[in-house]
């Protein structure tokens, strides 16, 4: 990728970055920062106590506020319930939907993996585990949350493949 995204006339300042669990969205956050030069946010660090304890509701939103208030940022992660105030001020929004199965698949994979290991975008003390309620908010993901991510004004890139990711570098 040059300075631009290969699929956005302009260079993005401030780019939303979600989709099904298992998918790259951290991956792809990180290189994309990388490249551009933008901070990234990663919003399970923010959401998220140890042990996967929410934060309070309006603790968090005073936090993600201050994020999207700055200039420039990358922020990955799904939170739906704060996603408007995201794409409002987003340039562009990468929606990840790699197919079910795959995304399931990296879900335990990452688990298997990274047990025992800090992940940079996770909060301290969360490791990576699997339950059904994980697995079924990934299936459901599309069918609840496609019309709310489409509802907005921002431009959104879906990336359903490997192929679609690569061909954004």
């Amino acid at each position: 990728m040059e300075a631009t995204d290969c699929r956005c006339r302009e260079r993005p300042r401030r780019v939303t970055v979600l989709g099904l669990l298992g998918s790259g969205k951290s991956h792809f956050s990180r290189k994309l920062g990388d490249k551009l030069g933008l901070p990234v946010y990663h919003l399970d660090k923010y959401y998220f106590h140890a042990n996967w304890i929410k934060r309070d509701r309006e603790e968090f939103r005073a936090i993600l506020d201050e994020i999207v208030a700055k200039e420039s940022w990358i922020i990955d992660g799904n939170c739906m319930h704060s996603l408007h105030g995201r794409q409002e001020r987003s340039d562009v929004t990468y929606y990840f939907r790699l197919p079910r199965l795959i995304s399931i698949w990296h879900i335990f994979k990452r688990a298997w993996i990274h047990i025992g290991r800090k992940r940079e975008c996770r909060p301290e003390g969360c490791s990576e585990a699997v339950s059904w309620s994980l697995i079924a908010y990934t299936w459901n993901f599309d069918k609840r949350f496609r019309e709310r991510i489409y509802s907005s004004k921002c431009k959104v890139i879906e990336v359903n493949s490997r192929v679609d990711l690569e061909s954004l570098f």
